[in-house]
């Protein structure tokens, strides 16, 4: 499926399709409770009244503030969390985290495995 829209933000990159973002952190990144808010305006701006999944590709190492899953939780049409994540450090990090997701949050070991499930949880409500 072809990316409808293209963001740098310095601290990562944005892909968006028509279901579901693919999120890419840069490495030494800090992601906080800021950095989830401009992701909420993004959500709002490509998805408003859609369902759409949110997909972490973890290609470079970075840290997550767990209070950001707080802000994250206030995303009404999100459907769910996917973390691609390379390698088993990562999905360690990611599975710590998941604890303080109250969205589904999912880890996979390639991005075509999460773009399948994405695709999947956008078919059961529509």
């Amino acid at each position: 499926m072809k990316e409808l829209r293209y963001y740098d933000l310095g601290y990562s990159e944005v892909f968006i399709f028509e279901n579901y973002l693919i999120n890419q952190i840069k490495e030494g990144e800090i992601v906080t409770v800021d950095h989830a808010q401009v992701l909420k305006a993004m959500i709002n701006k490509h998805f408003s009244n859609r369902k759409m999944i949110y997909i972490g590709n973890r290609v470079h190492s970075y840290s997550v503030n767990p209070l950001v899953y707080l802000k994250v939780a206030e995303i009404d049409n999100l459907l769910g969390i996917g973390i691609v994540a390379n390698s088993e450090i990562k999905q360690s990090t990611a599975n710590y985290e998941k604890q303080f997701s109250a969205k589904p949050f999912k880890i996979f070991s390639n991005m075509n495995e999460a773009i399948v499930w994405a695709t999947e949880q956008i078919s059961l409500w529509t």
